[in-house]
């Protein structure tokens, strides 16, 4: 039986998705505005609050992401390459 902190403690971190997930790459995106660089930032900004965060965001053959934007994703993950 789980209880007290061990139980909240066990919900806190489930309630992520792949939660061992270390490092990520996204291909051919297209981006729009600053929408979905901000959805992609509040992602990654939950995932450190909840203490799993990225280690490595890999940002190839993408559309529409400046500079601007890369650097507030490398404000949040260690390690980002970008192609320019």
């Amino acid at each position: 039986m789980v209880r007290g902190k061990e139980r909240d403690r066990k919900s806190y971190y489930t309630k992520v998705t792949c939660p061992t997930l270390q490092s990520l790459e996204i291909l051919d995106a297209e981006f729009y505005a600053n929408y979905e660089v901000g959805k992609l930032q509040d992602c990654l900004m939950e995932r450190c609050n909840r203490n799993v965060e990225l280690r490595k965001l890999m940002l190839s053959n993408r559309i529409n992401l400046c500079e601007e934007d890369v650097n507030r994703l490398r404000g949040i993950v260690v390690d980002v390459d970008w192609d320019k």
